[in-house]
């Protein structure tokens, strides 16, 4: 009879481990989900300007936000 309850024990915390590992796992992922699509897809996050443009100056780069939306608030 020992055995027999060994061996529920063994194969039920199996099953109900597998269970919490995934349900970690997932977790984890949701977690750092912003995280891992930047790095799986750098190109949609990250430009790289051409070597021969120069940045613009920020008060022309001022004047292009506030000519598509007046009602825009820049802060520093």
């Amino acid at each position: 009879m020992k055995i027999l309850f060994r061996n529920i024990h063994l194969y039920l915390s199996l099953a109900s481990g597998l269970v919490i590992a995934i349900v970690c796992f997932t977790g984890g992922v949701l977690v750092f989900e912003k995280e891992l699509d930047q790095a799986w897809h750098p190109e949609r996050f990250f430009v790289t300007p051409p070597a021969n443009q120069q940045p613009l100056p920020l008060a022309q780069l001022l004047e292009g936000v506030k000519a598509t939306d007046p009602k825009a608030k820049i802060g520093e």
